[in-house]
């Protein structure tokens, strides 16, 4: 009955005799108006954020599209949309989950299939953006053939042929790669066997450049490092070898020796512990296992019966249980008390009272110039480098601080010796993340102390935002350094020498130790001079540095009164600051390093942090010179 019942009667199942209000159309016009008025809304969103995504506006066109997507979420072009807003950001994994979100909820709503394939070519378009190996491309293809599946479209098709081409090229690359690592590998083993182990490291090292997930690479350099007393140096590489292959014995075997000839015994059993998992048998870890016991249970070692090994580590598993459960971790050693001074406060002031009394962020104005610029005073340089150097220090013996760095523990002699109090340093649980947590504690406490110099909250309120815009570049550059959740051991070199951290009567010397390294002696060989373009590549200085010199009279005669002209290169940006700098005597004037840090305040800063990322930067013999 159901089945004809006429539609100008209403809907089948009602009464006959039910009565029927007629809805006239301003009843419908008042019943609908929040849903018009939603969708209305919706599509001004839209418009907005088309019209802000082609301006190029892109986190304002984001801000459109999310308030659209609240307003219809039938409609998933604001998804697709927005994916294309984050796609454009650099936002790859933002967009990916975008795209998924709107693949999910189109096949629900079965929306249109050319919606469904774009939410996939965008999705791709991440995919590749992501794509570190020829592995990663797999999703991305696959991402491509779906949408080609949904809709065809030449630009689809055109991206799917590249994208397998890609792929390709980076397979048969990474194929070339993996052999240069194994040739590097097996020059690295046979320095090793004739126990040069320095030259072995090198090739190690190159090797991990070609095949950077070999974890055999980092076992073999860890080994490396060893021998050569670079306990922490090898303590990372043990970490990382671990961080690849889990399964792989000789990670843990290599981090359980370093942390035993660091004396830290019950770091190292627990690693050996965590080894046996791979290999329960194995006789050097058990053997391992009974010296770590042995220094565990008598300080004086001595062998250890297996029974009598079986009760301690059960005795030790129950203390490990325990210590988990307690924050406060007690120093295993003594501190340097070249470093903390805890006798008395004589000929010593708070780090608070010293920023308040001296001016740590200064104005300075150029002589034979109408330009100002801010810098750092000389006495807070050299605060910041030796604080960074204390942390070097206690890192390089395997020990980092066992609560956070305050202003309050930093103390500053009339002599500008820098101490510290109320802190101590601990072997416990040390590794790469306790001193990336020291070097960002270290960043707060610069901050705050400048802050305290420089910002009267008395007379302006604070601002953060401005109080950044009057840091030099440089020095910025140097907290951000600080601060970066990647940092390496390796990069405890360039944090204590940055050139961030020198006085100005240094920075002529620096520069000129950079400047030969990168000019003359990478320029020597076919290898050096790859580094050097790729240095001088990366160098990001702006065009019109030439004239920006012309214009400062000091300088003028270097770029016009000269036989050889200056192009706008970056090579003859170094030379000019070479030549500048190599005849600075002609000046009679003091203040031509600051006419040159006014002009180009990043150079020497991006000029370290170029060598280092070759692996240069020793070679300039800075950590002699200023270490």
């Amino acid at each position: 009955m159901d089945s004809w019942w006429p539609t100008r009667w209403g809907p089948p199942g009602r009464n006959r005799g039910q009565t029927t209000v007629k809805k006239t159309p301003q009843s419908r016009l008042v019943e609908s108006s929040p849903a018009m008025e939603a969708e209305e809304e919706a599509r001004r969103a839209k418009e907005a954020g088309n019209d802000a995504y082609r301006k190029l506006f892109l986190e304002t066109a984001v801000d459109h599209y999310t308030r659209g997507a609240l307003l219809d979420p039938r409609d998933i072009s604001f998804l697709t949309n927005r994916a294309a807003a984050y796609l454009l950001m650099g936002k790859h994994k933002e967009c990916v989950r975008d795209c998924d979100d709107a693949l999910e909820r189109g096949r629900e709503l079965r929306a249109d299939k050319k919606l469904i394939a774009r939410a996939l070519s965008r999705k791709a378009s991440a995919l590749l953006k992501l794509a570190a190996c020829a592995g990663d491309y797999a999703p991305a293809i696959r991402a491509l053939r779906q949408s080609l599946a949904e809709h065809h479209s030449e630009e689809t098709l055109a991206k799917l042929e590249e994208a397998e081409s890609a792929r390709k090229e980076l397979e048969e690359q990474e194929r070339l790669d993996r052999e240069a690592a194994d040739h590097h590998r097996g020059k690295g083993n046979e320095f090793f066997k004739q126990k040069k182990y320095h030259e072995a490291a090198m090739h190690y090292t190159q090797a991990m450049k070609m095949n950077p997930k070999d974890p055999r690479l980092f076992s073999n350099r860890a080994q490396c490092h060893i021998y050569l007393g670079a306990l922490p140096q090898g303590l990372e590489d043990a970490d990382k070898c671990i961080e690849l292959d889990p399964t792989y014995l000789k990670g843990y075997v290599r981090k359980a020796k370093v942390q035993f000839l660091m004396e830290n015994y019950e770091n190292a059993l627990e690693t050996y512990l965590e080894g046996l998992r791979c290999d329960p048998n194995n006789l050097e870890v058990l053997d391992e296992l009974r010296r770590c016991a042995a220094c565990i249970k008598r300080p004086n070692g001595g062998d250890v019966e297996l029974e009598d090994l079986k009760e301690m580590l059960k005795l030790y598993l129950e203390h490990v249980q325990r210590r988990s459960a307690n924050s406060v971790v007690a120093p295993r050693y003594p501190c340097n008390n070249e470093d903390i001074d805890e006798s008395s406060a004589e000929g010593l002031c708070s780090a608070e009272s010293y920023a308040k009394a001296n001016e740590m962020l200064i104005q300075v104005k150029v002589l034979g110039t109408k330009k100002t610029f801010w810098r750092l005073s000389d006495e807070t340089t050299r605060i910041s480098r030796k604080l960074a150097l204390i942390l070097r220090n206690h890192h390089s013996v395997g020990k980092c601080l066992t609560a956070p760095l305050q202003v309050s523990n930093v103390w500053i002699g009339s002599s500008g010796c820098v101490k510290l109090r109320g802190v101590s340093f601990t072997d416990k649980h040390f590794g790469i993340k306790c001193v990336r947590d020291d070097y960002k504690d270290l960043s707060r406490v610069l901050l705050a102390l400048i802050r305290i110099s420089s910002w009267d909250i008395t007379k302006f309120p604070w601002d953060y935002k401005k109080f950044l815009a009057l840091l030099p570049p440089d020095y910025k550059e140097f907290l951000t350094l600080l601060k970066r959740d990647t940092l390496t051991m390796n990069d405890e070199f360039l944090v204590v020498n940055n050139s961030a951290l020198l006085p100005m009567t240094n920075r002529t010397e620096v520069f000129l130790m950079l400047y030969d390294r990168i000019v003359t002696y990478l320029g020597r060989e076919p290898a050096g001079r790859e580094k050097k373009k790729r240095i001088l590549s990366r160098l990001p200085y702006k065009n019109d540095w030439s004239d920006t010199a012309i214009a400062n009279e000091q300088i003028k005669q270097w770029v016009v009164n000269v036989k050889k002209q200056y192009e706008v290169t970056q090579l003859d940006q170094l030379r000019l600051n070479r030549n500048v700098r190599s005849h600075m005597h002609h000046y009679n004037d003091d203040n031509i390093e600051e006419i040159l840090y006014c002009e180009w305040p990043e150079l020497l800063m991006d000029m370290v942090k170029m060598l280092h990322v070759e692996g240069e930067l020793e070679g300039t013999d800075i950590k002699n010179k200023f270490g």
